[in-house]
């Protein structure tokens, strides 16, 4: 039986997304549509080896659909760690000034955080 505090997770298409602050956040409506945004992009073939180089295992959310201005303006998205080779990437989302996800939710394109060398 699992407990709330335990990291959220589902295996899809071999693929194991998981978040560990889902079972933290009161609305878990949003979280159910973060989990279904990201199936959807890997239904859009946006996490196949043939686009990221290797065969991507697993797909961690790293918090709530939210905006950041660390370079200028930005759009909502979802960040995930992708691994293996815990390469980070934004889920850009549409509407692009949301910062919840809703059922009118959807995605808009994937972008590649440099890393950091």
């Amino acid at each position: 039986m699992s407990s709330e505090t335990e990291p959220r997770s589902e295996i899809y298409e071999d693929i194991i997304i998981f978040s560990n602050s889902a079972p933290h956040r009161s609305n878990q409506a949003a979280v159910d549509i973060e989990f279904k945004l990201v199936r959807a992009a890997i239904d859009a073939k946006w996490f196949d080896e043939s686009v990221y180089g290797k065969t991507v295992t697993k797909i961690k959310i790293i918090g709530p659909v939210h905006c950041t201005n660390y370079e200028g303006p930005d759009k909502s998205h979802l960040t995930l760690k992708v691994s293996p080779g815990a390469k980070v990437a934004h889920l850009y989302l549409k509407p692009d000034d949301g910062m919840i996800a809703t059922p009118e939710t959807t995605l808009s394109e994937i972008r590649w955080r440099l890393q950091q060398t």
